[in-house]
């Protein structure tokens, strides 16, 4: 990273980009501010490998131990990628805040939002613990990227959602990555992935997640307001999240679902 010269030198020091970041993209309300980020571990299945070449040896603890400098790149990579998504979906959706269609669905984004930043929080500190200088580096890279500059590493993550049908589109679609968090064979990213950063149903889907009568009611407030209109935002995605696919099926399938959302409009 030629030029690149890091600000911080422990994660206290991050923590501190972090909250500027928050106030600088303007959700800092007085509920995100209140909660309380820390950096979580959850208990892990074995302390074996338990897949691939490797399986049957004991987990990796430290960079050291693990065979090759290519696998040490691959697994930053990883988790440079993963943490960048993070920051960039609460950039996303930072305007859903003031038009909510009702206060239910204002703490909803509040909840996601929360979410998605103590993820990225765990990616960055799996960065400044273990991946030494260019990890540290990594990590402020990550708050000083903007998604509204069209600067995050993926670019369905550089796409402003702006009104609650792209955000109900983007939860269900882009979202759904959550379930699928990868179980690497480094011990410290097994145990958060396994035990802290498992995407919460109400993450993925936040209509479905609520009580029938509100279901219907915030159904009701979309539909009035025609959002389908929007719902060639889908094609902005898909190229991201179906790549290496059959084009045409996925077309018929994306015009299939533009049909659906047109016509409940």
């Amino acid at each position: 990273m030629p030029g690149k010269v890091a600000k911080i030198g422990t994660f206290s020091d991050w923590i501190g980009l972090f909250n500027d970041w928050r106030k600088e993209i303007g959700v800092n309300t007085d509920d995100i501010e209140a909660f309380h980020f820390d950096t979580l571990y959850g208990a892990i299945d074995t302390e074996d490998i338990e897949f691939g070449h490797y399986k049957g040896n004991r987990k990796w603890e430290n960079l050291r131990q693990m065979p090759t400098q290519q696998m040490r790149d691959a697994l930053m990579n990883m988790i440079v990628y993963q943490g960048d998504t993070e920051f960039a979906s609460v950039e996303q959706q930072r305007n859903l805040l003031e038009n909510a269609p009702t206060d239910w669905d204002r703490r909803a984004i509040t909840r996601v939002m929360i979410e998605e930043m103590r993820h990225g929080w765990q990616m960055c500190a799996l960065l400044v613990d273990h991946f030494g200088y260019s990890g540290k580096v990594e990590a402020q890279k990550m708050l000083e990227r903007r998604a509204f500059e069209n600067k995050r590493l993926l670019g369905a993550f550089n796409v402003d959602v702006d009104n609650w049908m792209d955000f109900f589109t983007y939860t269900d679609f882009v979202d759904r990555d959550g379930k699928f968090h990868r179980r690497d064979r480094h011990r410290d990213l097994r145990r958060l992935s396994v035990g802290a950063v498992r995407q919460p149903a109400a993450h993925r889907d936040p209509i479905r997640a609520v009580d029938r009568p509100h279901r219907r009611r915030t159904h009701r407030l979309l539909a009035r307001n025609r959002l389908s209109g929007a719902c060639h935002r889908l094609g902005l995605v898909l190229p991201d999240l179906c790549h290496g696919r059959d084009p045409e099926l996925y077309s018929a399938r994306l015009s299939a679902a533009w049909r659906a959302l047109r016509d409940a409009g």
